[in-house]
C-alpha cells in the first residue's frame, strides 16, 4: 500500500471492509435497511441516489436476503439475518462487491 498512488489506495481501501461480529449493536435502529446498507455507498460515489434502491435489492438478494424486505427496520429481522446486513453493508463500498 507504500508504493500505491492515492487513488489505488482510496479504491483498495474501499473494497476492504469490516463485518461486526455483533450485529445488533453494529445497526442503527433509526434507520431503514436500504439506508443502512445504501448509504455509504452514495457517499463515495459508488452509485448516485437514485439508483439506491435497485443497489440495495442486489445486495440484499446477493446474501440471501429478500429485497422486498428492504424498507424494514433492524429489529423486524432475527440474528442471522442481521449478520447478513452487515456484510451487505459490507460489500456496498466497492464498486465490484465479492458477495457470493
Amino acid at each position: 500500500m507504500a508504493e500505491m498512488t492515492e487513488a489505488e489506495r482510496r479504491k483498495a481501501s474501499l473494497s476492504i471492509q469490516m463485518v461486526f461480529q455483533d450485529a445488533t449493536a453494529s445497526l442503527n435502529p433509526r434507520k431503514r435497511v436500504v439506508e443502512t446498507i445504501g448509504e455509504a455507498a452514495v457517499v463515495h460515489g459508488v452509485i448516485r441516489s437514485g439508483e439506491m434502491v435497485a443497489y440495495v435489492s442486489d445486495l440484499m438478494a446477493r446474501v440471501g436476503l429478500d429485497p422486498s424486505s428492504r424498507d424494514f427496520y433492524p429489529h423486524q429481522f432475527s440474528g442471522g439475518q442481521r449478520a447478513r446486513i452487515g456484510i451487505a453493508r459490507a460489500g456496498s463500498q466497492a464498486e465490484d462487491p465479492c458477495l457470493r
